[in-house]
């Protein structure tokens, strides 16, 4: 069977590749139209924590960073070209052996074959090197066609599938072959969204300690309330295997999880918006003591030129009793536009941490500058300062800060 599903799949990812190889020649006659091709890209450079992410990540410690990328995209009325390249460095304070440099190049190309049908193809390319960990050290290639079919009340249906290889210099390589399907419908009038996904992806060989599939399905649907206080509201469902490369993490774990949330918004009087979010998520990792259950409760609001951002989480480790803890964060922004001349933001955030044993507590300040201006209708810069104040209970203080310079130029 194992056989027989990867001889399958390898027929369907070559039978949409040759649809995909008359993607040049289309675009091509395409771009013979009135199209519009902007370059942009960007380059920051600072220090930061790991656990400032979203969802709680496998590692605790803190780095350095240099990331720069530049991307070239064209539009025209049926076709969408993008090419980007990145290069991330990054050397932590205490996990040394993480320490490493990754390149990656991107390449997506869409094609309208006609208004209910489109092509595509996605690639990537990446190289990843890590200073004290040759084991690690891996080059990806992935390419993985598609087609989605688009029906008459605007919903649709897409068909993806793909190869995705890692090439380990000092282990066993891993060539995996995946296959993707996702839908969306609208119901009463368009006021009602339903989407879903079913991702199936296999190794070619058995991995040792590695599993052999990355199954993955979720679910959603956003209605459009149009009543009093409530405007809109959506539930999210996602349920299967992963790996913490995959998401571009510095480590290399397989794990099971399920994830979801329901948020709604809420429009009060003429210039007040609020929204309600809760978040659970749900980590079991296959050779790995970092397993854990979080949720979060956030509640954000805009008046005009305002925010005010409230959040709640919490964190329970299955054996790390003592690193459970409770974030509280507060935040605070201003925005300020002068016609499309140019904009400034501003914003100062507290994050207060609290832990099972007490120990750990620490107090987060974080201070956000930022803008952009257009010099033409063609040229647009921008820069963002950040700074970063980490007040520990039993513990050196820490500073850290970062820049980040964009520009985006357009033909």
């Amino acid at each position: 069977m194992c056989k027989n599903y990867s001889k399958q799949l390898d027929k369907l990812i070559f039978i949409l590749g040759m649809m995909i190889l008359l993607l040049p020649g289309m675009a091509m006659a395409e771009a013979q139209n009135k199209s519009e091709i902007t370059l942009s890209g960007y380059a920051e450079t600072g220090s930061r924590a790991t656990d400032e992410s979203d969802y709680e990540p496998e590692l605790d410690d803190s780095y350095t960073y240099h990331n720069a990328s530049i991307a070239l995209s064209m539009d025209s009325k049926r076709t969408h070209y993008r090419i980007s390249g990145f290069q991330y460095e990054k050397k932590y304070e205490k996990l040394n052996s993480l320490n490493n440099d990754s390149r990656v190049l991107n390449a997506g190309i869409f094609y309208w074959l006609d208004p209910a049908v489109k092509l595509d193809l996605d690639m990537k390319v990446r190289r990843k090197r890590y200073e004290d960990n040759a084991a690690g050290d891996y080059d990806q290639v992935m390419v993985a066609p598609g087609i989605t079919w688009k029906m008459a009340d605007k919903s649709s249906v897409g068909l993806t599938a793909g190869i995705n290889n890692y090439n380990y210099l000092n282990r066993e390589d891993e060539v995996r072959r995946f296959i993707r399907v996702r839908g969306t419908n609208y119901l009463l009038d368009g006021k009602l969204t339903l989407t879903g996904g079913v991702r199936l992806e296999r190794l070619d060989e058995r991995q040792q300690d590695r599993y052999r599939t990355q199954n993955k399905a979720d679910m959603g649907l956003k209605y459009k309330a149009d009543m009093i206080w409530i405007e809109s509201m959506s539930i999210k469902a996602e349920k299967g295997r992963g790996d913490t490369k995959d998401e571009d993490n510095d480590l290399d774990l397989d794990y099971e999880y399920w994830q979801g949330n329901v948020r709604t918004w809420h429009t009060i009087g003429e210039k007040i918006k609020t929204d309600l979010a809760y978040e659970y998520m749900k980590k079991d990792y296959l050779l790995a003591n970092n397993d854990f259950r979080q949720f979060s409760i956030s509640n954000g609001w805009n008046y005009e030129w305002l925010s005010l951002d409230m959040k709640h989480k919490e964190v329970a480790y299955g054996d790390r009793v003592n690193s459970n803890y409770r974030r509280e964060t507060l935040g605070v922004g201003a925005r300020y536009a002068k016609r499309m001349d140019w904009n400034a933001r501003a914003g100062v955030e507290g994050n207060y941490y609290r832990y099972e044993n007490g120990v750990n507590d620490k107090d987060r300040y974080k201070i956000i500058l930022g803008g952009e201006k257009v010099l033409t209708k063609q040229v647009r810069l921008g820069v963002e300062l950040k700074w970063r104040l980490t007040d520990n209970r039993n513990s050196a203080d820490k500073k850290d800060a970062g820049i980040r310079v964009t520009a985006e130029y357009k033909y």
